[in-house]
């Protein structure tokens, strides 16, 4: 399985035992006055000794391995919120264009950093903060072992109707703000001048398109075709559960190819977890 999603199958466990506080719990990022006297970025004295607070954390007793990088990231986004105010956490971001852009050259801090900011954006409904992340560093993980783009869904979509009552509870009191989530990733590539991260994004997009038909040899391409397809889709589209659980490599059982992001309506409600090969959607 993807290193991506390794973490994905018994992380549902997790996010009810660990959940990180909504800004409107922890009082953060959208009311804290910035400090102007200690700026905040990715190489800044600052971030370092909230790297600091974080390597101090340990896990709780039990956690599984399964669950530790869930766990890890949940301790960095309680940080983030406690000590940084939201223009703050803007800046922060910004200045992630300076952390290697390739993932394996990353340190494990910086690659939670990521993940974290990423949750926190999405929990608050940060569209600027979120547009910043993304387009200038693609973090590898998204929250709790799901992927980039199926976090944008899973945590931030906004649906037309109400919210299911299975699987996470905190679906119902946090994020979901973002009207077309999934666009907030194309406009992070259309922003993007790194061209390895321009080629992040159009993976997680190509991910998340393929299997509904959508073609385009270049990026470039591919991304203007799967904007297109979206918008003329989006009134009859519902989020696929079975997303986070796609494989990849040669003959894999779930993959990407008949999994797509993304299903036309069939049923009642704003998700779906339709069995795999029956889920193409080419009209």
């Amino acid at each position: 399985m993807n290193h991506r999603h390794a973490c994905s199958f018994l992380l549902a466990v997790f996010c009810v035992l660990y959940s990180p506080r909504s800004p409107a719990d922890e009082g953060v990022a959208n009311s804290r006055k910035p400090n102007p006297g200690s700026a905040v970025s990715w190489d800044s004295p600052r971030l370092r000794h909230i790297e600091d607070l974080w390597r101090k954390k340990s896990l709780p007793p039990g956690t599984d391995v399964v669950d530790e990088c869930g766990v890890v990231t949940d301790q960095l986004v309680q940080l983030l919120q406690r000590e940084l105010s939201k223009d703050e956490l803007h800046a922060l971001a910004a200045s992630c264009s300076t952390m290697p852009a390739d993932e394996k050259d990353r340190s494990e801090f910086a690659a939670t950093l990521l993940d974290a900011m990423l949750t926190v954006f999405v929990y608050s409904g940060d569209h600027e903060g979120l547009l910043t992340l993304l387009s200038v560093r693609f973090p590898a993980r998204g929250c709790y072992g799901s992927v980039t783009e199926d976090t944008l869904l899973y945590w931030g979509q906004k649906f037309s109707g109400p919210l299911p009552k299975f699987g996470d509870p905190r679906l119902n009191a946090v994020g979901h703000k973002f009207a077309d989530a999934i666009l907030i990733l194309t406009d992070a590539y259309e922003k993007a001048k790194d061209m390895k991260v321009r080629r992040d994004i159009a993976v997680a997009v190509r991910h998340a398109f393929t299997g509904v038909g959508v073609v385009g040899k270049k990026d470039e391409e591919f991304v203007a075709n799967a904007v297109k397809w979206y918008r003329g889709h989006r009134d009859r589209l519902k989020y696929n559960l079975q997303y986070k659980f796609n494989e990849v490599g040669p003959g894999a059982p779930n993959g990407y190819e008949t999994n797509p992001l993304f299903l036309l309506k069939s049923s009642a409600g704003p998700y779906d977890l339709a069995p795999t090969g029956i889920a193409r959607t080419h009209d």
